[in-house]
């Protein structure tokens, strides 16, 4: 069976077979099904979400079966977009030399990068979830630091001195500004 798209046009067969997909699974059933699908339509490449439940007639057996189907190809692009976005961004997160580490407002560590990885020798498995308070010499400077970038937005270039792994103190000029998601609220630091 061709699907039709309008005078003289039809599906090219691949797309007609997986458009089809589905049909008899919920004529057999009984049950709706929804998936997405990839086809390629005169050239181009649309992603389609289906949806297929099966219409009952008075005995409650399946009668026939409708399907409605949504180009969710925009959808699907921008997904992709995103993806890539967060992909470049992590990747210039993993490889910068400079220690990068973030903490939600728990003061647990969220992302430890691989600068933070040699210049302290903890690994990033080692460090997330934890307090960040273990890389200072004491809670109260960290909770100073965060109540500072609160109130100021940021701390910039305070020396201090974070502790390695062997628990060596390491001297640092450290930046710590506030982590805001879309809406502006605080997230972490």
């Amino acid at each position: 069976r061709l699907f039709y798209l309008g005078p003289g046009r039809h599906l090219p067969r691949p797309a007609a077979d997986e458009l089809r997909r589905g049909f008899r699974k919920v004529l057999r059933e009984g049950k709706e099904i929804s998936y997405d699908v990839a086809v390629d339509l005169g050239g181009n490449r649309v992603h389609l979400s289906i949806i297929r439940f099966p219409i009952l007639d008075a005995a409650d057996e399946v009668a026939a079966v409708c399907s409605l189907s949504k180009d969710v190809t925009a959808q699907r692009e921008a997904e992709a977009a995103l993806t890539r976005t967060r992909e470049y961004l992590q990747h210039i997160l993993d490889n910068s030399p400079v220690m990068i580490i973030t903490a939600d407002l728990d003061g647990k560590i969220v992302s430890f990068n691989r600068g933070a990885v040699e210049g302290l020798g903890y690994t990033a498995e080692e460090m997330i979830g934890e307090p960040a308070t273990r890389l200072y010499g004491g809670e109260e400077e960290r909770e100073s630091l965060v109540r500072r970038t609160k109130q100021d937005g940021a701390v910039r270039y305070y020396q201090t001195d974070l502790f390695t792994k062997g628990g060596t103190a390491l001297p640092v000029s450290l930046t710590l500004s506030q982590l805001k998601d879309s809406s502006g609220k605080m997230i972490g630091t």
